[in-house]
């Protein structure tokens, strides 16, 4: 493994553990708050990231990036699923505003 494959995969793993909390946040409330317009071009930028870290070898790379794109994927089929919130829902929890117990902390 070289080290620009070691840094890569690094990065990528940070970029994993960022995005999970998103990800299971929106399953939790059933609710989505990351437009489908980022979702969908950053996976279309990570699979041609991927393409090349296949073509360059750098397979630790490639691992973590497969993971990273799985996730914006799921994040994308969230919004497709779940939807926008609608003005009249908070949303962190879907509940009407000034219902929700985040509003006052």
């Amino acid at each position: 493994m070289s080290w620009p494959d070691l840094v890569i995969a690094v990065s990528n793993v940070v970029f994993i553990v960022s995005l999970l909390p998103t990800v299971w946040h929106q399953w939790r409330v059933k609710q989505s708050t990351v437009p489908l317009s980022t979702s969908l071009l950053t996976v279309g930028g990570l699979l041609a990231v991927m393409a090349a870290f296949y073509e360059l070898g750098l397979w630790a790379a490639l691992g973590t990036d497969v993971l990273t794109t799985v996730l914006w994927a799921t994040v994308a089929i969230q919004r497709l699923v779940y939807g926008a919130p609608t003005a009249s829902e908070h949303p962190c929890c879907g509940a009407p505003h000034g219902m929700c117990h985040r509003e006052n902390e």
